[in-house]
């Protein structure tokens, strides 16, 4: 399970793709930016499009897995222009 750095290698094992070509995008929960930043991905997302408007995830959670980030986007033309570009 996330964050074990294991579970990142072996999708991207199936996937034939190694991690340092890749950008990892998620919301944070359970680790999971840190686990991808250990894993090797060239870039991390912080995905914060659900979490800011669903009001589930306090705002100082959501700034704590923005800064494990490369980049946080909140909308999908942020996400669009995050990894255009970008492996």
């Amino acid at each position: 399970m996330k964050p074990d750095v294991r579970c990142y290698q072996w999708v991207m094992d199936r996937l034939g793709v190694d991690t340092g070509d890749a950008t990892f995008v998620g919301n944070g929960a359970s680790g999971e930016l840190d686990g991808a930043r250990a894993a090797g991905f060239a870039r991390i997302v912080h995905c914060n499009i659900f979490d800011a408007v669903n009001g589930i995830v306090p705002l100082d959670e959501q700034s704590r897995r923005a800064s494990q980030a490369d980049v946080s986007v909140s909308t999908i033309d942020d996400l669009r222009a995050a990894i255009s570009g970008h492996p």
